[in-house]
């Protein structure tokens, strides 16, 4: 006999994303806690030798890796989880200038609770040929609906879904360069937190540090036009929601400098609180 393939999984009821923030396709449970998923590619990767973006792909894995943490929750009705901490590394060679990236990519998740409040994933991307590309693990807060109305309030009216904001690259406003590197400003705005979360509008932390590897675009330019960045590993701590009718200010820094290489510190704030903060090693290639 063949082998009888998963069944599509709707996990709609029991998660607090939702289109077009969470975009997977053909969703899968491979096994209690584990999924798999395509991985669409919406958003050019910019100087990124990727052919996916970095923070693209950690979103994707990121609600991936929350939908396999959905199929063990013992809680009923819908989740919120609330991605606090994650490590990445990224395994995938840097694209030669003019090489076609793979157009399709593979998501597997499994997902474990150390109790009802707390989930960790650990995530992997893969091209078509199932060669990893980008390991992910992602840690979360759990919270019911019922806990998440208590802490945050009822909710507001949805936002009208005229467009999604996660297709385009991330409108930075008073870009400035120093001495210790580039800062620019987000307005948060109810359009940019489409899907995130539905009458609770606030900017997803893959969305904030999107903005980060933004201006490390315009950083790595600004030494040197013609060259791109491939992204080695990184580490992200999300400590607060950044709710829209907020302005943000992203900030990022090299250090530990090399000829081809240093690691970008950022930090996203409101006011003097720090709401994201992101450290990525990066590989300068075109120097």
């Amino acid at each position: 006999m063949k082998p009888v393939s998963p069944q599509l999984l709707d996990v709609s009821g029991r998660i607090c994303v939702t289109p077009p923030y969470f975009a997977l396709t053909d969703l899968r449970q491979t096994a209690p806690g584990e999924v798999s998923a395509g991985i669409p590619v919406e958003t050019d990767p910019g100087r990124q030798a990727t052919g996916i973006s970095l923070f693209e792909a950690a979103r994707h894995l990121s609600n991936l890796g929350l939908a396999a943490a959905s199929t063990i929750n013992r809680g009923s009705g819908r989740h919120y989880y609330l991605a606090n901490t994650g490590d990445c590394h990224w395994l995938a060679p840097a694209l030669r200038p003019g090489a076609l990236p793979a157009k399709t990519f593979q998501g597997h998740a499994q997902a474990t609770f150390t109790d009802s409040r707390h989930a960790t994933a650990r995530t992997q991307l893969t091209d078509s040929a199932g060669t990893t590309l980008a390991r992910l693990t992602v840690a979360y807060d759990v919270l019911s609906d019922r806990l998440f109305t208590h802490f945050f309030g009822q909710p507001s009216a949805c936002t009208p879904r005229l467009h999604n904001p996660y297709s385009q690259s991330f409108p930075l406003d008073d870009i400035a360069f120093h001495r210790s590197g580039a800062s620019a400003k987000i307005s948060v705005t109810p359009e940019l937190c489409a899907g995130h979360f539905d009458g609770y509008p606030a900017l997803p932390a893959s969305a904030t540090a999107a903005a980060m590897t933004t201006l490390i675009d315009h950083l790595v330019a600004r030494e040197n036009p013609s060259a791109r960045w491939r992204p080695a590993a990184f580490h992200f701590e999300a400590a607060e929601l950044a709710w829209a009718g907020t302005t943000m200010t992203v900030t990022v820094t090299p250090t530990a400098r090399a000829h081809t290489s240093c690691t970008m510190n950022c930090t996203a704030q409101i006011n003097d609180k720090v709401v994201t903060a992101t450290n990525v090693d990066i590989e300068v290639h075109g120097c």
